[in-house]
């Protein structure tokens, strides 16, 4: 009876777990460490894991990246909400997010577009002089060179327009929080939700560059599409308040964000002119 209690009690003893990332003490069948959070069963890295962790990590229907695009385009405000509020076990990491589509967005426009990005058109400069309306030299050279400098940041935009919207994140963030303080949102809880409403931006740009290649002028359809999915995601978002507030704050938002966004263009346009002088 000793002996086999003692086989019992080393073969426990042999079979103990112990985190492989804080070496903390697990009870047997543990699936997760509870000082770290690290999966108890890892394994050696091979073909094998790498597989499972695209499977799991990317590709998996309950949770993941397609999973949260499925949810940004099917209940987004919804699920948007869900994460704020804690439910954020089934959603892909919302930073990680952008800097993946980022990334797709610009490797799709390369391989597609061979890099020669789609919005944005330049602006005529050299018509304001011949229209015989304006006498002014000195006015029409100022213009001319605002126009001048304005083409130049603008293409820039264009040629890094993944790039442009990642920065423009907080900017965009703030514009929100001003329009929705009533709500008591906190500015890092809009930095959140604007990084999902930047990747819904992204992947309609997905598609723009796809439909690019056949059809022509498809700019305002993009804004359009954009802003339609802003409103409805704010209208789900805040599905208990009053549909004509939360449409005009919306708007009203999108109006301060693009006021920002033409004053940092201002601002780098003059720069531009102040260095060329």
């Amino acid at each position: 009876m000793k002996k086999s209690i003692f086989t019992k009690t080393f073969a426990l003893e042999k079979r103990e777990k112990y985190c492989k990332n804080c070496s903390q003490h697990l009870v047997l069948e543990q699936k997760y460490c509870h000082n770290c959070g690290q999966r108890a069963d890892t394994h050696r890295i091979n073909y094998h894991f790498l597989l499972h962790e695209i499977q799991h990590g990317i590709f998996h229907v309950d949770k993941g990246i397609l999973f949260t695009i499925k949810e940004l385009f099917t209940r987004p405000g919804h699920s948007i909400r869900e994460y704020i509020e804690g439910k954020r076990q089934s959603h892909f990491k919302p930073a990680l997010l952008i800097m993946i589509l980022a990334t797709v967005t610009v490797l799709l426009n390369h391989w597609i577009n061979g890099g020669k990005y789609l919005m944005g058109d330049t602006v005529s400069v050299n018509g304001i002089d011949k229209t015989g309306e304006i006498n002014d030299e000195q006015f029409v050279k100022i213009a001319n060179s605002i126009g001048e400098n304005f083409n130049i940041v603008l293409t820039w935009i264009n040629e890094h327009f993944a790039i442009s919207m990642l920065l423009m994140i907080p900017f965009f963030a703030f514009a929100f929080w001003l329009a929705f303080r009533k709500f008591r949102l906190n500015f890092p809880e809009w930095l959140v939700i604007s990084c999902f409403i930047t990747g819904q931006g992204m992947l309609l740009y997905m598609v723009l560059i796809v439909l690019g290649k056949k059809f022509a002028n498809l700019n305002s359809i993009f804004f359009l599409s954009l802003v339609g999915v802003i409103v409805w995601t704010m209208l789900q978002y805040f599905n208990k308040s009053r549909k004509t507030s939360i449409v005009l704050r919306t708007l009203w938002a999108l109006f301060i964000y693009y006021a920002i966004f033409v004053g940092i263009i201002l601002v780098f346009i003059f720069a531009i002119i102040l260095q060329n002088r």
